[in-house]
């Protein structure tokens, strides 16, 4: 260690770095000279071209050389058509050939050195020492070399100059953590000096120099191998070796050496923070994140390099990568003040900037995503964490709500709409995270902050009528109605929660169009949103509504909203909102389809709206009731002419079909289900059942013809046939097996009775659609015509015996031959009436 460390060898060196530094200056010298002389020659021959051109200009061309001056005006005398012959290069495969050599002989030089190095160990010819001082000798020589050589050829010049500043790294990592001769932090300092020496060369030289010296000087801290790493000699160095690269890259215009030193630095202070962090080390990597990012962004706010995109989003990513080291640093330390004091220095400084730099205003949403992320993760157990996690998020909602305010009154901002929309997002943001973590805190009433940040937010609105645009006057009376839909949430019981809501709708409507405010519908259609979801969500069916039909919870839970949803579509229509009207409207009619089916589950199961059991009685009441809301909905549109009411008749009629098929007909039909339809014949269950719904599609269908509907009424009409036939049927099944049809056998008079009936309801039928003049009803009695000469061909041939097989076939003939007379004396002899 004593052996090199001689004051003779440290003043050679430095000696060296000297002498290198005066010959950099006087090749720097000599190639501005040359580039003085191309650029004069440049213009004498550019003078020679305009005046074979335009010879007379050949006068006013006719100035000192020394005077002439090429610049905007020079570009305008010169024609679009003149092209300056460019000196021709060399094509590409002789630059790549040429400089690959350069590179690999530099390359070669450093691995040379190395096993010059290992040679000698093995052989024991030259002790450690010299073995180090040889090849530090030798890397000087190499760029003592290169500057000479870079005169006649400055691609081999710095080829060489590399291969010594890697000689040189190779040679002092050797000397502190190979042969350990010197203390590590003199090695730290002269390995500096290497970088310093490597920085000050590719000024002067190509970017090459610049990126070895880039690397050499990341990795000196991992070359040192000091054997307890302290921040306090890492973190300076990374700045200064930061500033240094930096101020070298702008003036050379290098994008990309900026680019990698941003990067390692990132990665020393994101990997220190996972492998070596400890609580003390907390002083040096908070100052070097705000350092780093203060350097950056000074540097690019020149006129010069603001403009550009690439040094913009380089700004950014500076203080995005500050932001992601002080993260780790406030959640590792465990959400230490000290950390937060770190962290609000640069969120503060981060909102300025924004404010400042119209290219940096989204950065302020972007720290508003790192405080909430922080705030997410730090998970408070104690009653005094809970209470210092309160104090942190109030402290920054506080800094979030006023600061965009300054920025808006005092400090006047071109983009005042998005800092309104900052501090109205970042209340509501920071109120819920808080809730979120902390909602269990006793004695602490969530909805007195809701109140209070709903009347700051309403005060907003009202200074904002006299200074601001409409947009930040509807900005914040949104966020003064959302902390007032949470007072209702957080205060109310659940079930009351979608009323108060519904309430909110026409109040906030009325109140803004009294006060002309604009851009309100977003937010009524987001909370229309919450309260349908809110009154459909299957959980209402556990609110204890009550024993009692009509006088329960759901006229309260369903009516309040209801009423408000229709008067705030009866003020939309008047303020000329088709599409609110349309959508209050349509929200209004299905709350009250809803309404009606659980009232009628609440006739069948009082209190137990949530039970599982069905009767087949319930479900024939639904179709009723539904079939009736929806000819209610078809008259009423023909009167008030809304669209709504008539495209939702169309989709109740739909959901009824749906709804009979599937309970009716297949699972709740009384063939198959175990369910009593009444012992008395005709007059039972059967009429509720299938005849009254079958008369109402019938009604419904002819509504829905008579405006203009094509697709649907077919529909309609068939479905209310299958149910009037399935009626008829099941009645003669109810005569002779009683209350409950799923029970014998078929007797043969049931049998006949079957043929009977059908073709006794195609006469009917028929003669009912010869009275009105109905087309459907004759096309209907047709269909039962041909189900009763199948089955009488097909099945009463073979399952009828004796007396009722002949009846059977007569009573077929004589019907038949009773239809044909009518069609033939009745139907065709009508005008119009061909069938």
């Amino acid at each position: 260690m004593i052996e090199l460390c001689t004051f003779p060898a440290i003043l050679f060196f430095i000696v060296i770095v000297l002498l290198i530094f005066s010959l950099q200056l006087k090749s720097f010298k000599d190639s501005v000279r040359r580039e003085m002389d191309t650029i004069r020659k440049d213009i004498n021959r550019i003078k020679e071209k305009i005046e074979k051109i335009y010879p007379e200009l050949k006068e006013e061309l006719k100035e000192p050389e020394a005077k002439i001056e090429i610049g905007k005006s020079g570009q305008e005398i010169i024609p679009a058509d003149i092209r300056i012959q460019k000196k021709e290069e060399k094509n590409v495969f002789e630059r790549v050939s040429a400089n690959i050599f350069i590179w690999i002989g530099a390359l070669s030089f450093v691995l040379a050195s190395a096993f010059l190095i290992k040679y000698s160990i093995e052989k024991g010819l030259i002790s450690p020492s010299v073995r180090v001082l040889m090849g530090i000798f030798f890397g000087l020589v190499l760029l003592l070399s290169g500057e000479f050589i870079q005169k006649r050829s400055r691609r081999v010049g710095d080829g060489i100059s590399a291969g010594g500043i890697g000689v040189l790294y190779l040679s002092l990592y050797s000397t502190v953590s190979i042969y350990h001769l010197i203390h590590p932090a003199l090695g730290f300092l002269l390995m500096g000096i290497v970088t310093a020496i490597a920085v000050l060369l590719s000024f002067f030289r190509g970017p090459v120099i610049a990126i070895l010296g880039l690397l050499g000087g990341f990795l000196t801290p991992i070359l040192v191998r000091f054997e307890e790493p302290r921040p306090e000699h890492v973190f300076p160095f990374i700045i200064i070796l930061q500033i240094a690269l930096g101020m070298v890259a702008l003036k050379r215009n290098w994008f990309y050496l900026i680019l990698l030193s941003l990067l390692g630095g990132f990665l020393w202070s994101f990997f220190w923070l996972i492998l070596l962090f400890e609580k003390p080390h907390f002083l040096w990597i908070g100052f070097y994140a705000i350092i780093s990012s203060a350097f950056f962004n000074l540097f690019f706010s020149k006129k010069e390099l603001a403009s550009k995109t690439q040094y913009v989003y380089l700004g950014k990513a500076s203080i995005v990568s500050s932001f992601i080291i002080l993260s780790m640093l406030t959640k590792i330390s465990n959400f230490e003040l000290r950390e937060w004091i770190f962290f609000s220095f640069i969120l503060t400084a981060t909102l300025i900037i924004s404010r400042l730099r119209i290219q940096y205003s989204n950065l302020a949403y972007i720290s508003l995503g790192f405080v909430l992320f922080l705030l997410f993760l730090w998970k408070p157990v104690l009653q005094w964490d809970i209470n210092r996690y309160l104090l942190t998020c109030l402290f920054y909602a506080n800094l979030f709500i006023f600061l965009p305010w300054i920025f808006m009154l005092i400090w006047k901002s071109e983009k005042e709409e998005q800092w309104a929309l900052l501090s109205s997002l970042s209340s509501i943001l920071f109120f819920l995270l808080a809730y979120y973590k902390a909602y269990e805190l006793k004695g602490f009433h969530w909805g007195i902050v809701t109140i209070i940040l709903s009347f700051v937010f309403s005060f907003f609105t009202l200074i904002s009528f006299k200074i601001f645009d409409k947009k930040i006057v509807s900005i914040f009376a949104i966020s003064a109605s959302i902390f007032l839909s949470l007072t209702f949430a957080i205060e109310l019981k659940r079930e009351w929660i979608a009323v108060a809501w519904a309430m909110e709708i026409p109040a906030i409507l009325f109140i803004s169009d009294w006060l002309r405010i604009p851009k309100i519908k977003g937010f009524l259609i987001i909370l229309t949103i919450f309260v349908m979801l809110r009154l459909i969500d299957p959980f209402i069916l556990e609110y204890p509504i009550g024993n009692m039909v009509i006088f329960n919870w759901i006229t309260y839970g369903f009516g309040i909203p209801i009423i408000s949803l229709a008067l705030s579509a009866w003020k939309a229509n008047r303020i000329k909102d088709k599409s609110l009207s349309e959508l209050w409207e349509g929200c209004t009619i299905f709350l009250f389809f809803v309404y009606i089916t659980l009232q009628i589950r609440q006739a069948f199961h009082p209190g137990k709206v949530a039970s599982k059991n069905f009767l087949i009685e319930e479900w024939g009441i639904i179709s009723i009731f539904w079939l009736l809301l929806a000819i209610s909905l078809i008259l009423l549109h023909r009167k008030l002419g809304i669209r709504s009411l008539i495209i939702s008749a169309k989709w109740i009629i739909i959901a009824t079909i749906i709804q009979s098929f599937l309970c009716l007909m297949i699972f709740y039909n009384p063939m198959i289900y175990r369910s009593s339809v009444g012992s008395i014949p005709i007059i039972n269950k059967l009429l509720l059942l299938y005849f009254l719904p079958s008369f109402l599609f019938f009604i419904a269908g002819k509504e829905m013809e008579r405006k203009g509907r094509k697709t649907l009424p077919y529909f309609c009409y068939s479905f209310s046939l299958l149910l009037l036939f399935l009626f008829v049927t099941l009645e003669v099944r109810q005569i002779y097996r009683g209350e409950f049809i799923y029970k014998g056998k078929a007797t043969l008079a049931e049998k006949y009775t079957y043929s009977i009936v059908w073709i006794l309801m195609g006469i009917i039928l028929v003669i009912i659609g010869i009275i009105r003049r109905s087309n459907i009803l004759r096309y209907s009695s047709l269909v039962v015509m041909v189900i009763s000469i199948f089955k009488v061909f097909l099945y009463d041939s073979l399952a009828l015996k004796d007396v009722y097989r002949i009846l059977s076939f007569f009573g077929l003939g004589v019907s038949l031959f009773f239809l044909a007379y009518l069609y033939h004396n009745v139907v065709f002899q009508r005008e119009n009436g061909d069938f």
